[in-house]
C-alpha cells in the first residue's frame, strides 16, 4: 500500500491522507505503517485533506464537494500565480474539474457573497484582487458569511421539525450551541428526543 501522509504542523502530526489505508491496516492487525511527514501550516494541510479525493480514492458527494471546495476557498487557493484571483473557469479546473463553473459561480454566490459582488464587479479585469485591497473581505468576513450560509441551511431544516418532541430537542440544541458561542466552551450534541422518550 501506498504510504499514508501526515502533516506536521508546529511538531503535531495530522492524517491528511490515507484515512482508509489505516483503517484497512488496522483490520489486518498491522501496528507500524509506512508515512510520508510533511510540514506545513494548517491552511496548507485543510487543503491537502480535502483535495485528496479529488485525486484518488472515492468521489465526493455533491455536500462533501461543496465542503472541500469551501476549503478550498478559505484556505485562498482561489488565487491563481502572482496572487490574481481565479475566474469562476480556472476555480473549476483547479478544483479538478467536478462541477462545472456555472456550479462554482452559485456556490461563490451561495457561500462567499462578498467575492461573488468582487468577481462579478470586476469580470475581465486580471489584475483586480478582492483579499489585497483594504476593502477586500478580512477573514472574520469571511468566517461571518460561512456562518450565515449555514445558519440559513439551519434555518430551512428546522422548518421540517414539526414534533413537539422534535422542537423541545431542536430548542435545546439551539440553545447550548448559543451558550457555546456565548461562553467559549464546547459545543455538546446531545441524541435527539423522540416521542417515546416523554
Amino acid at each position: 500500500m501506498p504510504p499514508i501522509t501526515l502533516a506536521d504542523i508546529k511538531g503535531k502530526l495530522y492524517l491528511i491522507d490515507g484515512g482508509h489505508r489505516c483503517e484497512a491496516q488496522i483490520e489486518l492487525g498491522w501496528s507500524h505503517f509506512d508515512a510520508t511527514i510533511m510540514p506545513m501550516g494548517k491552511s496548507e494541510a485543510q487543503w491537502k485533506a480535502a483535495s485528496a479525493n479529488l485525486t484518488h480514492g472515492e468521489s465526493y458527494k455533491k455536500s462533501e464537494r461543496r465542503k472541500a471546495f469551501n476549503v478550498f476557498i478559505s484556505t485562498k487557493q482561489n488565487k491563481a500565480a502572482g496572487g490574481k484571483l481565479m475566474s469562476y473557469r480556472e476555480m473549476a479546473v483547479a478544483f479538478g474539474g467536478d462541477p462545472s463553473h456555472v456550479t462554482i459561480r452559485n456556490w461563490v454566490k451561495a457561500d462567499h457573497q462578498l467575492l461573488f459582488k468582487a468577481l462579478e464587479k470586476h469580470k475581465g479585469d486580471p489584475s483586480f484582487d478582492v483579499l489585497d485591497t483594504k476593502s477586500g473581505p478580512t477573514e472574520e468576513q469571511l468566517l461571518m458569511e460561512r456562518l450565515h450560509s449555514l445558519l440559513v441551511d439551519v434555518v430551512a431544516l428546522s422548518k421540517g421539525i414539526e414534533s413537539t418532541a422534535g422542537r423541545t430537542s431542536l430548542n435545546y440544541m439551539t440553545t447550548k450551541a448559543y451558550e457555546a458561542i456565548i461562553h467559549p466552551k464546547a459545543y455538546v450534541t446531545t441524541p435527539v428526543v423522540t416521542e417515546s422518550d416523554f
